[in-house]
């Protein structure tokens, strides 16, 4: 009998050499807009002039000048990014996930912190503005010694997209490439099953490797497919560095399948050996329905020559993009600076005209106005540029001012106005006010000032739109990695906030009382939340200006108000023990643990027996000064009763003494008297 054929869809084997080579190839017919995306990086670093650039200036006398304007509005842009960051927070459909979600918020929390996911995302913001677009990678450490999680920014030059992708997340791309150049050893260690390949790729297949594809079958494919390839070596290999180019090539496979959505509202691909399936359709609670779905695949090419082939488990990529602009047609991605470019480029050609111009001569002289003997034509062209000047004129001449030198300073002034009105089109070409930039324009009150802010802010809501939602993007497949991991394990995590957390148990192993299967009570892995931001900024400069406004409002208050709000104010500040004022602020106002009046019964019991604690404190006081009377009573008698044995002890001493002396004078008379001889 035939084993039974999984109902599952089965995953292909892989791409091919012919499909692999074509997406390539259109990857060699994009657009060409990396030249100009490498330009705008260009000038927000101040490298403005080309080298022909400099070469004509030099021909015609003009020392290059470059102020560089376009860096500080950037940075004003980048300024605002970091004071309005905002956290990540796990957010889920239902109320009942609630503990859930705060202990994956706090492991989300760690592993932003240790990955530094801010930066990384705060470094992809600024190519977003600067050159069109940023990435960001989130994937597993390869490195054991490091945290489980990767967060980098990644260079633009590395990552390649399907062109005809619509979506903001590359979800409808065909393929998403990045590559990225290796040594051979590196590359080597993490295959060792090609390493002789990879070595001989490398080599560009010296005669040693020649010699030994006779011997090796493996080396005799790699060779014969390199032939027919037809690829330039200077695309995937460096022959005198022993440097290859990796690509990692992600790719969706669309396969035919069946699917169900279970109660909890997840749709996932149907398995009959999961009793949990098998259950939800057996109950009509799901149905099982075909449908044409992709699946996303990873594969390591060095070249021509495939090292990997696998599928990635989940069909969200690891890589993120950070778009700023995007032309309508061509789908181009720019960033701000290409606006800026050409009145950035007005400026310093203003400004060295300038300068050439305040230290320019003109000159008008006869034919013999100058001495010969001492000087000639070139010699006062060199000389009255100098402040110090001397030319020799001639005494022969026919007019006495044979020589005339004046500035033209009115085509100065022109000159700078020009200059002076591209630098004002720049803040209006980057949508930024004087107001973000720290000129008030007039305005005096706070109110109007934040008012021109806002506007500011308003000319770049696209940009920061795309920002924030490639943000939560982060956030998210961060979030997954972690729910991964997590997943089929029972884990205690500290959730809550700073100094009240509580424990809450993930994936504790439960029996169902009326099925008897087992299934885990807050199970991550079936647990339907997303990564969404914080209502509020999270940076230092934000929480400073709330503490103020909240010290403004307290003021304003009746006391029985600002008591109440004395402990909320104590734990939003940063100082040490704050906790412990604030409780102790409570303790003192008769205020519970969450703010609010206790309970009068609760009260009533409270006082009573407190009441009772205090008797009984009472009682054992006085119990205890009887003990200490007794005691010491007790003292006196020992005592007392130390002296009378003492002199009872010295009577009898005497007694004995007395009858001793008694007892001799007595024997001494009855003895009889003895004659005198």
């Amino acid at each position: 009998m035939a084993p039974e054929k999984d109902e599952r869809s089965q995953d292909t084997s892989g791409i091919t050499d012919l499909q692999y080579r074509q997406i390539v190839e259109d990857i060699r017919k994009q657009p060409h807009w990396r030249i100009e995306a490498d330009r705008c990086a260009a000038f927000y670093d101040g490298n403005q002039l080309t080298v022909d650039e400099r070469e004509e200036y030099a021909r015609r006398g003009i020392e290059p000048v470059v102020i560089n304007q376009v860096k500080p509005l950037i940075n004003s842009l980048l300024g605002l990014e970091a004071k309005t960051r905002a956290d990540w927070r796990v957010q889920a459909d239902s109320d009942e996930q609630q503990d859930l979600c705060e202990a994956m918020s706090a492991r989300l929390f760690e592993a932003e912190r240790e990955t530094e996911a801010d930066m990384a995302c705060s470094e992809a913001f600024a190519q977003q503005i600067k050159s069109g677009i940023g990435w960001v990678s989130v994937l597993r450490n390869a490195d054991p010694f490091g945290y489980p999680y990767r967060v980098e920014d990644i260079d633009r030059s590395e990552m390649y997209w399907d062109w005809h992708a619509r979506k903001r997340d590359l979800s409808d791309a065909r393929y998403v490439m990045r590559e990225k150049w290796y040594s051979t050893d590196t590359v080597c260690a993490y295959f060792p099953e090609h390493a002789a390949m990879i070595r001989a790729a490398a080599s560009g297949w010296a005669p040693e490797y020649l010699e030994l594809r006779h011997l090796d079958d493996m080396l005799a494919r790699a060779y014969d497919t390199e032939t027919a390839s037809g690829w330039y070596d200077q695309d995937w290999r460096h022959t005198d560095t022993r440097m290859v180019c990796l690509r990692e090539l992600w790719y969706r496979v669309p396969v035919s399948g069946k699917v169900i959505t279970l109660p909890d509202g997840r749709t996932v691909e149907y398995d009959k050996k999961n009793p949990v399936h098998v259950l939800a359709v057996k109950e009509g609670f799901a149905t099982v329905k075909a449908a044409v779905f992709t699946r996303l695949r990873v594969s390591l090419w060095v070249g021509p020559h495939k090292l990997q082939d696998e599928d990635y488990g989940s069909n969200k990529l690891p890589y993120v993009p950070f778009w700023g602009y995007r032309e309508d047609r061509s789908r181009v991605p720019y960033g701000i600076v290409r606006d800026l470019i050409p009145l950035q480029k007005e400026i310093n050609a203003r400004r060295s005209k300038l300068q050439w111009l305040l230290a320019s001569k003109r000159v008008m002289a006869d034919s013999d106005a100058l001495d010969q003997n001492y000087n000639d034509f070139s010699d006062l062209t060199e000389e009255v540029a100098r402040p110090d000047a001397v030319i020799v004129t001639n005494p022969a001449r026919r007019n006495a001012n044979a020589i005339s030198i004046d500035n033209d300073l009115s085509l100065a002034g022109q000159q700078f106005q020009v200059m002076h009105d591209a630098g004002d089109q720049m803040q209006k070409v980057a949508g930024l006010y004087n107001a973000m930039l720290g000129t008030t324009d007039g305005a005096k009150s706070g109110t109007a000032i934040q008012s021109l802010v806002d506007q500011g802010n308003g000319m770049q809501a696209d940009i920061l739109d795309n920002y924030r939602f490639a943000r939560r993007q982060v956030g998210q497949r961060l979030l997954e990695l972690i729910a991964q991991d997590m997943a089929g394990k029972e884990v205690t995590v500290m959730a809550g906030e700073e100094g009240r957390q509580k424990p809450v148990v993930l994936n504790r192993p439960v029996i169902d009382a009326l099925t008897g299967i087992e299934y885990r009570e807050n199970d991550v892995s079936k647990a339907l939340f997303k990564v969404a931001l914080a209502d509020v900024p999270s940076t230092p400069t934000y929480r400073a200006q709330a503490m103020t406004m909240l010290a403004e409002v307290l003021k304003g208050l009746p006391p029985q108000l600002q008591a109440a709000l004395v402990p909320y104010y104590l734990e939003s500040t940063e100082i040490p023990k704050r906790r412990e004022m604030a409780d102790l602020a409570r303790k003192v106002l008769g205020l519970g643990e969450d703010g609010q009046q206790p309970d009068p019964e609760k009260a009533q019991m409270g006082a009573a027996l407190q009441q009772m604690q205090a008797q009984l404190q009472e009682a054992m006081a006085a119990l205890q000064d009887k003990e200490a009377d007794r005691a010491l009573k007790q003292r006196d008698l020992d005592i007392k009763a130390s002296k009378t044995e003492a002199e009872i002890a010295h009577l009898r001493a005497d007694t004995q003494q007395t009858r001793a002396e008694t007892a001799g004078k007595a024997m001494a008379l009855t003895q009889p008297m003895q004659p005198n001889i």
